[in-house]
């Protein structure tokens, strides 16, 4: 099974010339949805639409991204809490981390640094940036290609009111 934390960006990227559009998003949860056996991260669109998107990760991404989502500190630094503090060292600050893309189930995604000789772009697994994304002392944007949030994002669930009925 394939799972969104694999990490070779596909070939095909969008030219220079042509800018992506970029959403930001929110970790909105972390679970793990029965019968299946990967957590799935879940990120819901701040702004506009407020779509969803939804996708397994590997068990150990998953329990590192929530200990990170839920500001839970370990006894000994874990990877992303050592490389934040490696980057802190070296005056590195993380800029953004972005889903840049989806190719067969698969997300792809980069790291945007910061840094006295400028910027650096990095690929990254989406799991791996947003996890060191939320373990940063400063909010770091996470933002998500228009294009990611068309093919593979769902509709935000209709609000329900105290009666039970969904509406918009």
């Amino acid at each position: 099974m394939t799972t969104g934390s694999e990490a070779i960006p596909p070939d095909a990227s969008v030219p220079e010339d042509e800018p992506q559009v970029m959403r930001m998003v929110e970790v909105i949860g972390v679970s793990l949805d029965l019968p299946g056996s990967h957590p799935v991260l879940s990120l819901r669109e701040m702004e506009g639409a407020h779509r969803e998107l939804h996708f397994a990760i590997g068990f150990a991404e998953g329990v590192a991204l929530a200990s990170a989502w839920r500001q839970v500190p370990s006894r000994r630094p874990l990877t992303h809490e050592m490389f934040t503090a490696i980057l802190e060292r070296f005056d590195v600050s993380v800029a953004a981390v972005r889903i840049v893309a989806v190719e067969s189930g698969v997300f792809y995604g980069e790291i945007v640094m910061s840094g006295r000789q400028g910027k650096e772009v990095v690929p990254c697994r989406p799991t791996d940036g947003i996890t060191l994304a939320l373990r940063q002392r400063l909010p770091v944007p996470i933002l998500v290609a228009e294009e990611v949030l068309i093919l593979a994002g769902t509709p935000a669930p209709l609000p329900v009111d105290p009666l039970g009925e969904a509406h918009r």
